[in-house]
């Protein structure tokens, strides 16, 4: 395993594990191909961040208590989301 495919499957442990046995092989692969340093790069590792969020939030609920608090954080996020809006507005 190169220092690249390491880096890369290490960053890729943020994602639920059930999301990473269905794609990280093909996920490395699709990087490997087009890596030209030996880390992830920043954008890379935002995307993976990101990912990791979304199938962490979008991923069913097995109580009420997950499904209120998943509610509370996608509030929570377009309220801020809109506060921005507004704030880059008045700008």
């Amino acid at each position: 395993m190169t220092p690249a495919e390491r880096g890369y499957r290490r960053m890729l442990r943020l994602l639920p594990a059930e999301f990473r046995h269905d794609w990280e092989e093909d996920m490395v692969n699709a990087y490997l191909e087009r890596a030209e340093e030996g880390r992830p790069t920043a954008g890379e590792r935002l995307s993976i961040v990101a990912l990791a969020i979304r199938t962490r939030l979008h991923r069913g609920h097995a109580s009420a208590r997950g499904e209120l608090l998943s509610r509370a954080v996608h509030a929570f996020a377009l309220t801020a989301l809109l506060y921005q809006s507004v704030a880059t507005c008045n700008s």
